[in-house]
């Protein structure tokens, strides 16, 4: 049976029990796939494919993953514009400056007063 004499029968099932459907036809687009060659050491590729069982990955995908965070890492870096540039420096602290706790003491102060 094909998909059209399916949908019709359906479709004639489904009025005649007050029901309506709509098929959906899904198109799926695959990625370009290229293959890549590595050379390392024989050590760390036994032990990252090990680490890829284990974690119900492939070493390809675990390789793909890493690269994709180094490149979004790369592609994220701006540019500091030059008022900030002109403002940094600007603020001068001791050595014995805790940022933490200067911190956690203006968060107490805003929300317990």
């Amino acid at each position: 049976m094909n998909l059209d004499t399916f949908a019709q029968n359906n479709s004639n099932l489904m009025q005649q029990n007050n029901y309506s459907a709509r098929i959906f036809e899904k198109q799926i687009t695959r990625a370009m796939i290229t293959k890549l060659t590595l050379t390392m050491n024989k050590k760390v590729i036994e032990s990252a494919k090990k680490h890829a069982k284990k974690n119900g990955k492939s070493l390809s995908s675990m390789i793909e993953s890493y690269l994709k965070t180094i490149v979004t890492k790369e592609e994220a870096t701006h540019e500091i514009s030059p008022t900030i540039q002109s403002l940094m420096g600007i603020a001068q602290v001791g050595p014995d400056f805790d940022e933490k706790k200067e911190m956690r003491d203006a968060m107490i102060q805003k929300h317990l007063r």
